[in-house]
């Protein structure tokens, strides 16, 4: 037996796949941005003013040996790394969903389209500016990927990926 490789061309990638990459890329800055706000948000004088209120309705917080300034700060820095590992995690996901529909990976509009579902959901729940904005722009990028350029590239992408996979046949010697 005998491995033959067959060599394809690539799938040229249309217009719509490229823009809506750039689209979910735009995305990860308004995850960003957000982060950025909640983070200020925590770390003001307001912030502080609204953590100590919530430890003094708290009456076993201040039954112990740390002081009410301490807990703040606790809270303070809790809220920071917490706030970082989401952003980290978002900006992971974001990219992991860029290159694979940059990629022409099918099953990545289904998710794609199941997270900007579930945005939808919270953005209803709780609307800020930067929730709708990145709303509208993920909305654009999910609409692109289903558009009908984004199904045929998708479809002959993976029929490329398939085919590209090594073939064994016999191989016959003739003489």
């Amino acid at each position: 037996m005998s491995t033959q490789k067959q060599k394809m061309a690539p799938v040229a990638r249309p217009r719509t796949i490229t823009i809506a990459f750039w689209l979910v890329i735009l995305s990860a800055g308004f995850a960003i941005a957000s982060s950025a706000i909640s983070i200020a948000s925590v770390m003001s004088p307001q912030g502080a003013a609204m953590l100590r209120e919530g430890i003094y309705a708290t009456p076993e917080a201040l039954e112990g040996e740390i002081g009410i300034d301490a807990l703040v700060s606790i809270a303070q820095s809790t809220a920071v790394v917490i706030q970082a590992l989401l952003v980290l995690i978002t900006l992971g996901v974001t990219l992991w969903i860029a290159i694979a529909l940059r990629a022409g990976r099918g099953y990545i509009r289904i998710l794609a389209s199941i997270l900007f579902f579930l945005q939808a959901l919270g953005t209803i729940a709780s609307p800020t500016v930067l929730s709708i904005g990145s709303l509208i722009v993920i909305g654009a990028a999910v609409a692109l990927s289903w558009a009908a350029p984004s199904t045929r590239y998708i479809s002959e992408s993976t029929a490329h990926r398939r085919r590209g996979r090594v073939i064994e046949t016999d191989a016959i010697a003739v003489q």
